[in-house]
């Protein structure tokens, strides 16, 4: 014979719930951390060059188009007659 159990049954009323939302939360969080497979120093390192020189060439191309753009505007307006403000 078949017995009629539910999974998600709440819990009971009136009764506080044996662990609150936020215990619960964390513990699965601590669950999840043991599953993560972290990276060794090495691999770290190499990530943070990894980063760092795309960092600087990026800085360097937005430096070099921000020169360009910069004497491009500055010829337009000596080529109008304008003086620019500096």
């Amino acid at each position: 014979m078949a017995t009629n159990k539910s999974v998600g049954a709440p819990a009971p009323a009136g009764g506080a719930p044996s662990e609150s939302k936020a215990g619960k939360y964390l513990s699965e969080v601590r669950t999840e951390l043991k599953k993560t497979t972290w990276p060794t120093r090495q691999e770290l390192i190499a990530q943070t060059q990894v980063v760092m020189g795309l960092l600087v060439v990026v800085g360097v191309y937005i430096a070099a188009w921000d020169f360009i753009l910069g004497q491009v505007y500055a010829g337009l307006l000596r080529l109008l007659g304008i003086e620019a403000r500096q």
